[in-house]
C-alpha cells in the first residue's frame, strides 16, 4: 500500500507543478464580464449564431489569440468590434481544427471594456434524431466555447424552430403547460444546471417562435458547460424562419438575369506592404477588375469570383464597384448563395443598380484585405534569409480571354542594371519564382518605382540615392481558362531588419551546421547565443537566494507534505540535494546555480513518478491489460478447493455461460439480448444507448440472468446501469454450478478451441444455403469470437438481403438500421450495453475468473446506488455520446485522442481529458 502511496504522491507533484493552484500569484490579462450566444435553430437541424464577448482590458493587444473550439463546418457572416458605441474592424483568421484568432483593426488600451460580435453559420445539423416512446424526436446538445480565464455572466438565447400562438407575447405567459404542449423535453439537471431558466416568445418573419434564455454566473477557469434538450423532430424539418442575407444599405432592382455573358479579361492588382509589426507579415490591398461583354440583360452576376481559403491567409471582401460603359454604378459585393439558401464559402456574387442589356460592357471590381505571416526558414542562404510568399488560385463562373496579375512589392532591388533585363528565375535577384510557377504564364515583367524611403545607397557626390521598389507583373497572353494559376515566390529578407527570436537563431545556426555553409550572421548568431545562456547563468549564481526563495515559496510547502506521503525527504532532494550549505556551485543557497537546477530536479522527479504510476496503472487496470492481450488470458484462481477438483473439463456449458469463462461479458449480455429478441420478449428501438420496448408474456420459461435483465429495464427502454452487475452476476452463479468441480484451466481450453473451430467452419464455407443454415444453428458460439464483428460482416449482408430470414439474421438487421457497415454497428451495440460501466463490469469479471472467489457485488451496487442511483442510461448516455462525437469529430491531435481513449471509463475523466488542453484564450 505504501509503494502505490508513493507513485500517487510523485504524479501530485506533477499536478501540482503544472497546474499551480496559487490564484493570488496568477494576474489574467483581460476581464472577461459577459459571453452571449443567440442560436436559431434552421431547418434541417442547422444554426445561425450570434456569440458577443464582453472583456475588461488590463494591458494591451491587437488580437485574441485563440477563440474555439467552433463546431464545423461553419461560415463566419460578419465580425466586428465595439468600443465606446464606435465600430472597429475584426477578422477572424483561421487556426485549424476548429479554432480561430480574432485579427482587430485597432490596438487595445488598459481598463477599457471591448465587445467582440462574430455571426456565423453551421451548415450540418447539430440535432440527432432518436426515438422517446416510440416517437421520433431530435436531441439537441450545445457546448459554449471555453475559456481559460473565468466568465463573470454566460447568456445562451436559442430560437426553437417550434411555432406557438401569437397571443404569447410576454416570457410571464409561457406556462409549463404552453410547453409541455409542444412535446419539447427538458432535463432537470440541464434546468438546475443554470442561475435562469427561461422560456420566452420571439416574434420573426410574421411567425411567433418558443425561445429558451438561459444565464451561468462566475464560471470559473476552464469550466466546461453544455444544454441538452430535446424536440420533437417534425420542427427539425421545418426549422425557423431562417437567416436574412440581404444586402444592407443598398436597394437593387428586382434581381433579373436573362441570357449569357463572355469575360474578357482579368486584372489583379495587388499592393503588398510589410506589417508595421512585423518583417515576415504582410498586409494587402487587393483590386481584382473583371471585364464582361454583356449579351443577354441582368443586374446581378452570380458566383462570378471564387477566392482563397484562409490557409493563404485571410482574404476578406470589403466592398465593389461597378462601371457599365465607363459609367459608375452603385454595386454591393455579398457572398453566393446556393439554391437551399447557404452560404457558399468563398464565392462571390456583385449585384448592380441598373439592369445591363445586350451589348454593353461591364467592369465590376472587387475590393479585398488580406492578412498572412510569410515562412521563413531558419536557414541562411549567401547570408540572407528567404522568405516564402504565395498568392492562392482563384477561380471564375466562366473561363476569360486576357489574364494578368501585379503585385507592388515592398521589396528594393538593385540599381546595377535594367529591371528590363531581369529574367523571373534569375537567382541573384531579390525575388525568386519557382520554375513550374513560370511556365504557368507566357510573359513576365519586372518595373521599379521611386520612393523617397527605405533602403538608399550613396553616389559619387556623397548624395543620398534610394533603391528603386519592385513591381512583378505576370501576363497570360491568349487564356481561355475560369482558373487564375496560384503565384509563388521567395524574396530575401536582410538579417538587420529581422529580430529572430533566440530558439529562431538556435535553429538557424544547427541547420547551416549541417549544410557546413556558415556566414558572418552565424557568427553573430552563435555570440548572441552564447552571451544569452552567460547571462542566464550569472543572472540565476548572483540571484540564486531570491530565485530559490521563489521556488521554495512557490512549491516548497507541496513539496513537503507529498515528501511526508512518500516517507521520503523529497524537500531535500530537490531543493538542497548537497545539504544547506552556503556556497555551493550547485547545491547553495547564496552563491549558486542551484535555483537553475532545481526545475530540472522537479521536472525528473514528475517523470519517474507519472512513468511509475502509468506502468502500474498498465499492469493492474483490466481496460488497459485489454489493450495489449491478442486473447483474453484465463487466470488461475486465486482458491482452489483441492478435494473436489477433478482433471476433466466441464461439459454443457451454455454460449452466455462461456463468453463468462473467457472474461467477455458484452459478448454475454449481446447474446441475452438476443435470445430474448428472438423469444419474442423485447423489441429495439435504439441500439446505442440500448433501447427496448418489453412485451408482457408468461416468464416462467426464462432463465434468472434473462428475468434480471428484464426488471433492469427502465421506463423510457434504457438498461439502469447499475443493474448490469446483478444479471453478470446471475449468470456467473450458472456458471459456477458447473464448473466447480472441473479443471478450469482445462475447461477454458476445451471451449475455446470449440469457439475457434465452430468460427473457422463458418468462415471457409462457401455455399451460402450451407452457410446460413450452419450460423442459424450455432450462432451463438460464432458470435462469441473475438472475430465475428469483422468476418461476419459479408454474410449478413447477404443474409438480409435474402427474403426468408430466421430470428437470429432479423436480430443483426434489426440493430443494423439503415447502416450499411454491419461491422461498426455491431459494435456500437455492444458498446452501448458494457461500456459505460466497464469500471464495474470488468472488476465483477476478474471476480469470476477466480471462480471460487465470490465477488463483492453488495458493495459495488451500494456504490453504484450513492453515485447514480436508478439513473437509466439513456440519461447517461445523452451526455456521453455527446461528448464521445465532439471528440472523435473534432480532435485531431493525437495526444488528446490518446488522453481521451486512455481515461474514457467515466464522464468527469474523459471531460478532463478531451477539454484541459484545447481552449480559448488571450
Amino acid at each position: 500500500m505504501k509503494k502505490y502511496t508513493g507513485y500517487l504522491g510523485l504524479f501530485l507533484i506533477s499536478l501540482l507543478f503544472i497546474l499551480s493552484p496559487v490564484k493570488e500569484l496568477y494576474s489574467a490579462p483581460v476581464t472577461i464580464e459577459k459571453t452571449k450566444y443567440h442560436i436559431s435553430i434552421l431547418k434541417g437541424g442547422g444554426c445561425e449564431i450570434l456569440y458577443q464577448l464582453t472583456f475588461r482590458e488590463h494591458e494591451s493587444r491587437d488580437r485574441i489569440r485563440t477563440i474555439g473550439q467552433f463546431i464545423e463546418p461553419m461560415t463566419f457572416l460578419e465580425s466586428y468590434g465595439t468600443y465606446n458605441k464606435k465600430r472597429f474592424k475584426v477578422t477572424m483568421e483561421s487556426k485549424g481544427n476548429g479554432f480561430y484568432s480574432a485579427i482587430f483593426g485597432i490596438t487595445t488600451a488598459g481598463k477599457g471594456l471591448y465587445t467582440i460580435n462574430m455571426r456565423y453559420r453551421i451548415d450540418r445539423s447539430v440535432i440527432d434524431e432518436t426515438s422517446i416512446n416510440n416517437k421520433s424526436y431530435g436531441k439537441f446538445w450545445w457546448s459554449p466555447i471555453q475559456w481559460k480565464l473565468p466568465v463573470k455572466k454566460q447568456i445562451v438565447q436559442i430560437i426553437l424552430p417550434i411555432e406557438i400562438n401569437r397571443k404569447y407575447k410576454r416570457a410571464s405567459m409561457i406556462k409549463d403547460r404552453v410547453v409541455n404542449s409542444t412535446g419539447l423535453i427538458t432535463g432537470k439537471d440541464t434546468v438546475k444546471s443554470h442561475s435562469k431558466w427561461i422560456y420566452y416568445p420571439t416574434f420573426w418573419k410574421k411567425k411567433n417562435y418558443l425561445s429558451i434564455h438561459s444565464e451561468k454566473n462566475d464560471l470559473y477557469a476552464n469550466q466546461k458547460e453544455s444544454l441538452v434538450f430535446y424536440i420533437p423532430y417534425k420542427y427539425v424539418k421545418i426549422g425557423a424562419a431562417g437567416g436574412d442575407y440581404k444586402v444592407d444599405k443598398f436597394k437593387a432592382l428586382k434581381l433579373k438575369e436573362e441570357g449569357v455573358y463572355a469575360i474578357k479579361e482579368f486584372y489583379a492588382h495587388i499592393n503588398m506592404e510589410k506589417s508595421k509589426y512585423s518583417e515576415v507579415s504582410i498586409d494587402e490591398g487587393v483590386g481584382i477588375a473583371v471585364k464582361i461583354s454583356e449579351k443577354g440583360s441582368r443586374n446581378i452576376y452570380r458566383e462570378l469570383l471564387t477566392v482563397p481559403k484562409a490557409e493563404s491567409g485571410y482574404l476578406m471582401s470589403v466592398g465593389g464597384r461597378a462601371y457599365i460603359n465607363d459609367k459608375k454604378v452603385k454595386a454591393k459585393v455579398r457572398q453566393s448563395i446556393d439554391k437551399n439558401r447557404k452560404i457558399i464559402s468563398g464565392t462571390y456574387d456583385i449585384i448592380l443598380g441598373k439592369t445591363v442589356k445586350k451589348g454593353d460592357v461591364v467592369i465590376v471590381i472587387f475590393s479585398f484585405k488580406r492578412f498572412l505571416k510569410v515562412h521563413v526558414k531558419p536557414e541562411l542562404f549567401n547570408g540572407k534569409f528567404i522568405g516564402n510568399y504565395s498568392w492562392p488560385r482563384m477561380k471564375l463562373r466562366f473561363p476569360g480571354e486576357f489574364m494578368q496579375i501585379k503585385f507592388e512589392t515592398p521589396f528594393q532591388g538593385t540599381v546595377d542594371k535594367e529591371f528590363s533585363e531581369i529574367k523571373p528565375g534569375d537567382n541573384d535577384f531579390i525575388i525568386k519564382i519557382e520554375p513550374k510557377i513560370i511556365k504557368n504564364f507566357k510573359k513576365w515583367r519586372f518595373s521599379g518605382r521611386t520612393e523617397q524611403k527605405g533602403h538608399y545607397y550613396l553616389d559619387n557626390k556623397n548624395k543620398r540615392k534610394y533603391f528603386p521598389y519592385i513591381d512583378l507583373i505576370a501576363q497570360s497572353g491568349s487564356w481561355n481558362n475560369n482558373n487564375i494559376p496560384e503565384i509563388r515566390f521567395g524574396y530575401e529578407i536582410d538579417p538587420k531588419a529581422m529580430d529572430p527570436s533566440l530558439g529562431f537563431m538556435v535553429k538557424t545556426l544547427f541547420n547551416d551546421l549541417l549544410k557546413f555553409e556558415l556566414s558572418r550572421w552565424d557568427g553573430y548568431f552563435l555570440i548572441y547565443i552564447f552571451g544569452a545562456f552567460l547571462s542566464i547563468l550569472l543572472i540565476a549564481y548572483l540571484l540564486n537566494s531570491l530565485l530559490l526563495g521563489s521556488e521554495i515559496l512557490f512549491f516548497g510547502l507541496f513539496i513537503y507534505y507529498i515528501g511526508k506521503a512518500l516517507n521520503m525527504d523529497l524537500f531535500s532532494k530537490i531543493f538542497f540535494p548537497g545539504g544547506r550549505k552556503k556556497f555551493s556551485f550547485t547545491s547553495g543557497y547564496i552563491l549558486s546555480l542551484n535555483s537553475i537546477l532545481v526545475p530540472f530536479r522537479m521536472i525528473y522527479y514528475i517523470l519517474a513518478g507519472i512513468a511509475a504510476l502509468l506502468l502500474k496503472i498498465a499492469e493492474i487496470h483490466p481496460a488497459i491489460k485489454r489493450l495489449f492481450e491478442k486473447k483474453p488470458q484465463y487466470l488461475a484462481p486465486e482458491i482452489i478447493v483441492e478435494t473436489f477438483s477433478t482433471d476433466e473439463a466441464a461439459e454443457g456449458l451454455e454460449a452466455i455461460e462461456t463468453a463468462i469463462l473467457l472474461n467477455r461479458p458484452s459478448k454475454a449480455i449481446n447474446l441475452i439480448v438476443m435470445d430474448l429478441f428472438k423469444k419474442g420478449y423485447i423489441d429495439i428501438i435504439n441500439r446505442n444507448p440500448l433501447q427496448v420496448k418489453i412485451f408482457e408474456k408468461p416468464q416462467d420459461e426464462l432463465k434468472p440472468y434473462e428475468v434480471i435483465f428484464l426488471k433492469s429495464i427502465a421506463e423510457d427502454g434504457t438498461i439502469y446501469k447499475n443493474r448490469i452487475p446483478l444479471i453478470l452476476k446471475s449468470v456467473s452463479e450458472s456458471l459456477q454450478s458447473k464448473i466447480w468441480q472441473a479443471d478450469v484451466e482445462k475447461t477454458v481450453n476445451v471451449y475455446r478451441d470449440k469457439i475457434d473451430k465452430i468460427q473457422a467452419d463458418f468462415r471457409k464455407e462457401e455455399d451460402f444455403t450451407v452457410k446460413k443454415k450452419y450460423f442459424d444453428d450455432y450462432h451463438p458460439w460464432i458470435i462469441i469470437h473475438d472475430r465475428f464483428d469483422i468476418e461476419g460482416t459479408d454474410f449478413l449482408k447477404e443474409a438480409a438481403a435474402d427474403p426468408v430470414k430466421s430470428e437470429a439474421v432479423a436480430f443483426f438487421e434489426k440493430i443494423s438500421g439503415t447502416s450499411e457497415n454491419i461491422s461498426e454497428s455491431i459494435k456500437n451495440f455492444s458498446e452501448g450495453i458494457v461500456e459505460h460501466v466497464e469500471g464495474i463490469s470488468g472488476r465483477i469479471v476478474e471476480k469470476i475468473e477466480n471462480i471460487f472467489t465470490a465477488p463483492d457485488l453488495k458493495a459495488l451496487e451500494e456504490k453504484a446506488a450513492n453515485i447514480s442511483g436508478n439513473i437509466s442510461s439513456f440519461s447517461y448516455d445523452a451526455c456521453h455520446s455527446a461528448c464521445h462525437s465532439a471528440c472523435h469529430s473534432a480532435c485531431v491531435h493525437s495526444a488528446c485522442h490518446s488522453a481521451c481513449h486512455s481515461a474514457c471509463v467515466c464522464h468527469s475523466a474523459c471531460h478532463s481529458a478531451c477539454h484541459s488542453a484545447c481552449v480559448s484564450n488571450f
